[in-house]
């Protein structure tokens, strides 16, 4: 009650807003900022001025070429700054942001936006002068899809979330034990199976039940089910990237990838009778292992195998159909995650294929194996080999790779 007393209104400023700009010097004065406006943006901030006229319709304003209020977006490039820092000048004269780069423009025009909306409509501001940077250049956020599905409209509406707050990373976690949610064209069993949930015995045609649901694989009313399309992905890729936001895809390896496996050997047995070939190119799992095992999540079957090819063939082909999707969208993929985390990595040390691999590699499994405590270095020197060759994978193809930390 002392910090915040009931019954009294407590003011709050246009710009009081989150993030909070480093520094905002207001002459007692106040704008109104009219009903028509005009936007003077060079061709590199194009983004930031098309993010601008969006904001400003939902605010009430209109862009008009010919308005008498102008609102001066610019590039004032200063090496001593932060290369995200902008100043954002209100006056009656007109609205000024300067940024050191575009994104430090976009910054500056998401703080104007923020400020707008908090009138209500009215569109009257404090007449400031406004600086302001961020002090982590990585802002991140992360949204699961796998366990229950958000569909595509939903995934669009947190992009403006996090653009709103000046998040500039979207880690896309879209697969995992419970479901893969991004279509691959040349590996549609990934979302035909993997994407279903609902009840069953055998796992054939879709997967068992977990979380969110209600036993039918086909219903789509619920967060059970459903995927977004590459085309729809596509489409992410550019309101983000319009926003200032950088997607990163997480592909869980080598744990957390029941969704994958299950869908892969429904892959297999549809074409292993009838193209071979085809069937074998991913099999991300040794058939010859009887390997018991109990993941953290409760699991038996959610560990990719390290050393068969279809495993990093299958990280390759995700990459290469990621990319085709960026590509499409006139962006670059910059970096790909890959999971690594939970992974049950102890089975790798009875899996006798693992074991040959580093026996052919001269390392001296038998002595490892004799102690548990040499089983265990075992395993991690197992799980460190894999993540450094599927680190490698991405690499290869002109990626930074990134983990999460520990096993």
């Amino acid at each position: 009650e002392s910090i915040n007393p009931s019954g009294k209104d407590i003011e709050i400023g246009a710009y009081d807003i989150l993030p909070a700009p480093k520094e905002v010097k207001c002459s007692g004065s106040m704008v109104t900022v009219p009903g028509t406006v005009k936007v003077n943006a060079s061709s590199e901030l194009s983004i930031a001025a098309s993010y601008l006229v969006e904001k400003a319709q939902l605010c009430g304003i209109e862009v008009d070429g010919n308005a008498a209020f102008p609102v001066n977006l610019s590039i004032k490039k200063d090496e001593s700054k932060n290369d995200e820092y902008y100043e954002l000048k209100v006056s009656n004269k007109g609205i000024e942001i300067a940024g050191n780069s575009p994104a430090g423009t976009l910054n500056g025009v998401k703080t104007l936006v923020a400020a707008l909306e908090r009138t209500n409509g009215k569109n009257i501001l404090p007449e400031a002068d406004i600086c302001d940077y961020p002090d982590l250049r990585h802002r991140g956020m992360m949204l699961d899809i796998s366990r229950n599905y958000t569909p595509y409209e939903s995934v669009k509406d947190f992009i403006d979330i996090l653009a709103s707050y000046k998040i500039n990373v979207f880690q896309f976690h879209f697969n995992d034990d419970e479901a893969w949610r991004i279509e691959m064209p040349s590996i549609p069993e990934l979302t035909s199976f993997g994407s279903k949930k609902g009840m069953t015995h055998d796992e054939k045609d879709f997967l068992m039940q977990t979380y969110a649901g209600n036993g039918n694989p086909d219903d789509l009313t619920t967060s059970a089910n459903g995927f977004i399309t590459a085309d729809e992905f596509v489409e992410l890729i550019k309101y983000a990237h319009n926003r200032g936001i950088e997607i990163i895809p997480e592909i869980e390896t080598p744990g957390h990838s029941r969704a994958v496996i299950l869908s892969l050997k429904n892959r297999y047995n549809k074409y292993k009778d009838i193209d071979p070939a085809k069937a074998e190119e991913f099999v991300v799992w040794d058939t010859k292992d009887t390997t018991n095992y109990i993941s953290v999540q409760g699991y038996s079957d959610n560990v990719l195998n390290l050393a068969v090819p279809g495993t990093y063939r299958f990280v390759k082909r995700i990459i290469d159909e990621l990319e085709s999707m960026f590509n499409q969208a006139g962006v670059k993929l910059k970096t790909v995650h890959l999971g690594g985390d939970e992974a049950a990595i102890a089975r790798w040390t009875t899996c006798e294929k693992c074991l040959a691999a580093f026996r052919d590699d001269g390392v001296d499994v038998d002595k490892y194996l004799a102690t548990e405590e040499g089983t265990k270095e075992l395993s991690e020197l197992m799980y460190a080999t894999f993540i450094k060759e599927i680190c490698e994978v991405i690499l290869s193809c002109g990626k930074t790779p990134v983990v999460w930390e520990g096993f």
